[in-house]
């Protein structure tokens, strides 16, 4: 279609890779060209404007966008795009944009702000396809009135206002593609824009417009409509249901909320994308909830909200979802507070494809699970499943059969009691096949009537790695060996009182145990890594922590009555020590042998009068000792060559700090609220200070010399009403900030 004009930049190699691509690529290359040198390409956009542009030719609805996708696909293995490194979109080659430009002269035209040359051509008429990337609108609005053609007018960053904009959609009717976007200024569109009959894709994203007019609705071949961080959108029109070819809609979770008040929803029958549906009520007694059944293109993800307002098992089978091949997340959602009508034949209604791939339900108040669930073994690419607030079930449905289950999340099944061999698959008749063959995440919580969960020994959970255990207050029992698990939390179940063996477990969360005083069988946990330990009042000592050598982290938290630690010596692989609001810890152990540690945290810890010697720490970085009220002293530093932070606030005791000479590599200092300290030590060592606090030490009487400081740029001293003489700044850097 285009003929490739000599140009001495563009590589022969390239020319004719161009000529040898078949005619459909050439026109997909080609619009490229609209974008500048650099730009981020989205996939997906992409694909909906060489749809709207006709660029695919297959009309059935479904295939364009495959094909479509075929096409870039091809595109990116003959090297016309790369991926762009930091996300999953992609970029050109200046090369290959320079080549598109190249090839693209005769139709296409590109104005930049600030660039002089664009590829256009010399004859208006053939131009089809333009862009205005940052330009100003006046400086160019008696130009575009020129192209009487245009298929695509796309205005990037430009600020547009309504006047300007209406007299365009007065004279460009033709458009197939509109682009408005990054133009937080544009509030309105102008009536005139229902003129634009042949329109396909409108693009709003990050603009500032409020509400959409009502002739937009007239739009009514537009198939993609593109919202998204439109922050200030209120409003929909009431009759979009006019826009009878609508495929698309881009923007928000909250946006859908606003969308749902239109009229005729059922009318968009082309409509690919609907992510939340509200059921409301008609005039009459029924819901609208027959409207989807209408929809039979919808594809991804579905939340059905409101259905509380859905009666009976007929009405909701109207929705048809079981026909609804296409959509692969389904959400049923009833109002927390619901009692109305027979809920479970409403969810027998809402039977689901049998394709689909993951289910929510949430605030379900039946009493049982209907037949579709209970006979759920069919639903054979189910890998997600999250039951939330079923307050009235008491037992589940089989999913332990199901073949690619990988996710489950129990939540609020208040009446459940028991978790044994129903939950497996076991029963009467000695049926010995293993549940749960490829689940990876289980999660359990708010079961408040949950008391005992035994079995796993004949191999169920082969392929289980996280589990979640949270606000289950009645629960005693825990399966006895969950050998493949590696990340474990436990929060507030305080009638547990052991743990499973646990071989693989690397990551170990307890949190919120308020009767829980010790914890021996960690020493049974030869593979943990990281052990967090939180909020336990009660707890009054821990087990012997130095078989754990591959433990890299361990953090312990509001544990009230803890008055000492076991002894830290032979963990050579600790990363990270976090000690936080433990009131009666009164000694650290010693922290020799710790060679890996990076970072030390000692916060809130009143009862702590001394800390342990810091050993020749050799890549020790990050070091805060914060409201330790009774500390008198710290260790000596020298040793902590690759220290980058340090921190002491909150420390009314402390009377001295120790030397930082050989702290070379120090880069922030900050010593706060220290009522006792009245000296400060020598300076001269840590040249790669930047930052420098002193704030509410009412005893200090001297600093120490600045003038070696050659990288500071920010000192901040606040409240040391006793600073007698403030040191010269003399060869302080130029980057020096405030004081």
């Amino acid at each position: 279609m285009w003929e490739v004009e000599g140009d001495e930049a563009i590589m022969p190699a390239l020319c004719l890779s161009y000529y040898h691509l078949p005619a459909h690529l050439k026109l997909c290359f080609a619009y490229c060209s609209l974008f500048p040198k650099d730009h981020k390409f989205d996939k997906e956009n992409l694909i909906r404007l060489w749809i709207a542009e006709g660029f695919i030719t297959p009309k059935e609805i479904g295939i364009m966008e495959d094909l479509a996708g075929k096409y870039f696909d091809e595109l990116l293995n003959r090297s016309s795009f790369q991926k762009y490194y930091f996300d999953n979109r992609f970029v050109m080659h200046d090369l290959m944009h320079g080549l598109a430009e190249s090839v693209s002269k005769d139709m296409y035209f590109r104005m930049e702000e600030s660039k002089t040359r664009s590829n256009s051509s010399s004859n208006l008429e053939k131009v089809h396809y333009v862009s205005m990337i940052g330009v100003q609108p006046k400086s160019v609005e008696k130009e575009l009135y020129k192209y009487k053609e245009l298929s695509t007018l796309m205005f990037l960053t430009s600020r547009w206002d309504q006047h300007i904009l209406d007299g365009l959609f007065e004279q460009c009717r033709c458009l197939r593609v509109l682009d408005l976007s990054e133009n937080y200024k544009l509030i309105n569109l102008p009536n005139s824009i229902g003129n634009l009959k042949h329109l396909q894709l409108l693009n709003l994203n990050q603009t500032g417009i409020k509400v959409l007019p009502e002739s937009l609705c007239n739009l009514y071949n537009l198939q993609s409509l593109m919202l998204k961080d439109c922050n200030d959108l209120i409003e929909f029109p009431k009759n979009m249901g006019n826009l009878i070819n609508l495929q698309y809609i881009v923007m928000e979770d909250n946006k859908w909320e606003i969308f749902n008040l239109i009229r005729g929803i059922g009318r968009l029958h082309f409509l690919k994308t609907l992510p939340k549906f509200q059921v409301k009520k008609s005039n009459g007694n029924n819901s609208m909830i027959g409207e989807l059944k209408e929809l039979c293109h919808l594809q991804g993800s579905i939340c059905l909200w409101g259905l509380e307002n859905v009666a009976v098992f007929e009405e909701a089978k109207e929705a048809n979802l079981i026909n609804n091949h296409q959509i692969d997340t389904l959400e049923l959602q009833w109002d927390d507070n619901n009692e109305r009508g027979s809920m479970e034949g409403v969810l027998e209604g809402l039977q689901p494809y049998t394709g689909l791939k993951e289910l929510k339900i949430n605030n379900y108040g039946g009493i049982s699970f209907p037949k579709w669930m209970m006979m759920i073994t069919c639903y054979d690419m189910l890998a997600t499943v999250k039951l939330m607030n079923c307050k009235k079930c008491k037992f589940f449905p089989p999913f332990w059969n199901l073949p690619s289950l990988k996710v489950l999340h129990i939540s609020g099944m208040k009446e459940l009691e028991h978790l044994g061999k129903e939950f497996y698959g076991y029963s009467d008749n000695n049926n010995k096949k293993k549940g749960f063959q490829k689940l990876e995440i289980l999660s359990l919580s708010y079961m408040t009537g949950l008391n005992e969960w035994w079995g796993t020994e004949e191999g169920e959970f082969p392929c289980l790695e996280k589990l979640s255990i949270r606000n289950c207050p009645k629960l005693m029992k825990l399966p006895s060996f969950l050998p493949t698990v590696k990340q474990v939390e436990i929060n507030q179940c305080d009638m547990v009182t052991s743990l499973p063996r646990l071989p693989s477990t690397s990551k170990l969360n307890i949190k919120s145990y308020s009767k829980l005083q010790s914890l021996p069988e960690l020493q049974c946990l030869t593979s943990l890594q990281n052990l967090e330990i939180n909020d336990c009042h009660v707890l009054q000592s821990l087990p012997d922590l130095q078989v754990f050598a591959l433990l890299e982290g361990l953090e312990i938290s509001i544990c009230l009555v803890l008055q000492s630690l076991p002894e830290l010596q032979g963990l050579a692989s600790l990363r990270h020590l976090e000690i936080t609001n433990c009131s009666m810890l009164q000694s650290l152990p010693g922290l020799q042998g710790l060679e890996s540690l990076q970072d030390l945290k000692i916060n809130d810890c009143p009862m702590l009068q001394t800390l342990p010697e810091l050993p020749d720490f050799s890549i020790l970085g990050y070091l805060e000792i914060t409201i330790c009220s009774m500390l008198q002293s710290l260790p000596e530093l020298q040793g902590l060559s690759q220290l980058c932070y340090l921190e002491i606030t909150n420390c009314p005791m402390l009377q001295s700090l120790p030397e930082l000479e050989g702290l070379a590599f120090l880069g922030y200092l900050e010593i706060t609220n220290c009522a006792m300290l009245q000296s400060f030590p020598e300076l001269q060592g840590p040249t790669s200070l930047k930052h420098l606090k002193i704030i509410n030490c009412p005893m200090l009487l001297l600093l120490p010399e600045l003038q070696g400081l050659t990288s500071l740029q920010n000192l901040k001293i606040n409240d040391c009403p006793m600073l007698q003489l403030f040191p010269e700044l003399q060869g302080i850097s130029s980057g020096f900030g405030n004081q």
